[in-house]
């Protein structure tokens, strides 16, 4: 085979499209281990370490339709290869940054050039792969990278850590883009352009402002109270959201289907896949907070200490792939929901330190049961979408799945703050050393650090406590949350 037939081979696309999709879904959870590294480095607060992981998945999800759009009318190969560029840059960017702002920038246009590229890999294996079983294989692969990039995340940030600084985390992204740029030049990827398609960049600006302005309103209220300033904050979200759904109703060519909101299975779907990402993630950054704030261990370790949640959740697709057709969508789903509730629920009485197997063994649960769910969301959502409209469903899913991602450290950001706040505050009640309120685990180990002496070490002990005895309240309180919209899946994917 010589090199021009290499470069139009079906298989080798595949390569290529594997290659250039990788770092985008690795990227979504590789900073996990590297936040106490970035807090400390970059005398970073807790939230803005949280802006700094979060913010990619935010506006990821924002700008995937409409870059689909985008794709559909240049082609996705031109897509695909700006967004290749841009995620180069902004990932050189991110490793020059001296500032948390500088970062949270670099990290917000990395994730714009991430949304241009998986759009443009769905589509190009779509038109690639024509036979229906080399099409099932090649979208089976593509879907493997997705997930296990995510869950390989923390383990792949890990190993760089152990070894150089978290500026490492992203010059790792600059030579596969090179090498990403050349092979995409090169290859022969098709496309079907739709020039008559209209791409509304003013749609997507109204959601991710919407977005932003509610996820800044949540991680403020926590630290300030409701004060003046963010009740107009939450008040303009609303108003620009509404904006937007507005907008959605009588526009022509509209960028998200609000009709598919009517079908009750697909608005299931939707909360699965949200609640999914949102347990799997956010369980992934509080573990790796606690693990090397709390506990000592390296970035490593802890990427290690999370290798069973990340197998087994690996595993699960196939298996659940096989076994959705005998036992149904709905019961995988409440099974996959309600035994993660009960995972969490193992997990707040375990103690990492000392019952490591125990851990384990509730992560393995834990991540067959999530990818169970993530899976049975996937089948319902393009199973219950009506035809002609399984892109938009696919869209309005993988917008679910990002949303959950980000959500997920909101979420759990918030919780871990909060509590440990309110842990260390009671435990300061006891000794005389003077603390501003409202400050991370970090923040506390660098106060420390500068105060020096007896009630450096005393101080630290004591935040290192607070943070372990978080870990309760945190995980039964998932637990529940869970456990009750188990429920809420199974009534609402009720037989018809």
């Amino acid at each position: 085979m010589n090199v021009k037939s290499l470069y139009s081979n079906k298989w080798f696309v595949l390569f290529v499209i594997i290659v250039m999709y990788l770092p985008v879904s690795i990227d979504a959870t590789i900073l996990h281990v590297a936040a106490p590294s970035l807090s400390l480095d970059l005398n970073a607060s807790a939230n803005e370490v949280l802006w700094i992981i979060d913010i990619y998945s935010l506006i990821m999800a924002c700008f995937l339709l409409p870059m689909g759009v985008l794709g559909d009318k240049y082609g996705v190969k031109w897509i695909a290869l700006s967004g290749i560029i841009i995620f180069g840059l902004a990932s050189f960017l991110a490793m020059l940054s001296e500032t948390p702002q500088m970062l949270i920038i670099s990290r917000g246009l990395l994730a714009f050039g991430a949304a241009m590229i998986l759009p443009a890999t769905l589509s190009a294996l779509r038109v690639t792969f024509i036979d229906n079983r080399e099409r099932a294989i090649a979208l089976g692969v593509w879907s493997a990278v997705g997930t296990g990039g995510a869950a390989l995340g923390p383990l792949v940030g890990g190993l760089l850590l152990e070894y150089y600084s978290w500026h490492s985390v992203f010059f790792i992204n600059i030579p596969i883009c090179v090498i990403v740029t050349v092979l995409t030049l090169n290859t022969r990827i098709n496309s079907e352009t739709i020039k008559s398609k209209k791409f509304n960049i003013t749609d997507p600006l109204l959601l991710i402002f919407s977005i932003l302005l509610l996820v800044l309103f949540m991680k403020s209220v926590f630290k300030w109270g409701l004060t003046v300033h963010l009740v107009a904050m939450l008040l303009g979200g609303i108003i620009v959201g509404y904006i937007f759904i507005k907008r959605q109703v009588v526009s022509s060519v509209p960028m998200i289907d609000i009709s598919l909101f009517k079908n009750r299975i697909v608005v299931a779907g939707i909360i699965l896949a949200m609640l999914s990402m949102i347990s799997l993630v956010g369980f992934e950054f509080f573990v790796s907070q606690e693990l090397q704030l709390a506990m000592g261990m390296s970035a490593l370790e802890a990427g290690l200490f999370l290798l069973p949640l990340i197998l087994a959740s690996c595993l699960s697709g196939p298996c659940v792939g096989w076994a959705i057709d005998f036992v149904g969508v709905r019961t995988i789903a409440f099974i996959g929901i309600f035994v993660s509730a009960l995972s969490f629920a193992g997990l707040s009485v375990t103690d990492f330190g000392t019952q490591a197997w125990q851990a384990w063994g509730f992560m393995i649960l834990l991540g067959f049961c999530i990818e169970a769910a993530l899976l049975a969301s996937t089948t319902a959502i393009m199973g219950a979408a009506p035809p002609g409209k399984g892109g938009q469903a696919g869209a309005i899913e993988g917008m679910a799945y990002e949303f959950g991602a980000g959500i997920g450290v909101v979420m759990f950001g918030l919780m871990m703050s909060s509590m440990y706040s309110r842990n260390i505050q009671q435990y300061l009640h006891e000794v005389e050393i003077p603390l501003a309120a409202n400050m991370s685990l970090s923040d506390t180990i660098s106060y420390a650090e500068k105060i020096g002496g007896e009630n450096s070490e005393k101080l630290i002990m004591i935040a290192k406590q607070s943070f372990i005895d978080s870990h309760f309240n945190v995980m039964i309180a998932a637990s529940i949350i869970l456990f009750v919209l188990s429920f809420v899946i199974l009534r609402l994917m009720k037989r018809q």
